[in-house]
């Protein structure tokens, strides 16, 4: 699976797994689990507030759901945002990590590399979540926009 943003433009997500300085990423496999939508309680809550910040987020889980789609939808830019505000609420590992730049088939799509044996070692390594704390993340969530 591509991400979005790779996908469009493999060459400069390539550039910056390669840049050198630390990076970590939220994978599509984390950043869309059923364990991201909205409980009744954040829903009551932001249904309660009168911040337009808490109207913009119903806004947005009602246009996801209209489709079709899991709130995830609406909140994997959050969990960026969340990686920079609070990185505990994720579990990380370190994992060699490259973006494929030419293959007609796999274009745009992140390749990890976790062999321990005849790994290979020319692969930027890089910060990735392999969990997170979603019910924390929610509720930090919920309370700012709230």
């Amino acid at each position: 699976m591509s991400e979005w943003n790779v996908y469009v433009d493999p060459e400069a997500a390539r550039a910056v797994f390669h840049a050198g300085f630390r990076l970590t990423a939220i994978g599509l496999d984390v950043a869309t689990r059923p364990e991201l939508d909205l409980g009744a309680a954040h829903l009551a809550a932001l249904a309660t507030s009168s911040t337009p910040e808490a109207a913009f987020l119903l806004d947005v889980r009602a246009f996801v759901r209209d489709r079709g789609f899991g709130d995830y939808c609406g909140l994997i830019d959050s969990l960026a945002v969340a990686a920079v505000l609070e990185p505990g609420l994720f579990d990380l590992v370190d994992l060699r990590v490259d973006v494929e730049t030419r293959s007609e088939l796999a274009l745009g799509q992140t390749i990890v590399d976790a062999r321990e044996h005849f790994a290979w070692d020319h692969l930027p390594t890089i910060e990735v979540a392999a969990d997170a704390d979603f019910p924390r993340f929610l509720d930090r969530l919920v309370g700012t926009l709230s």
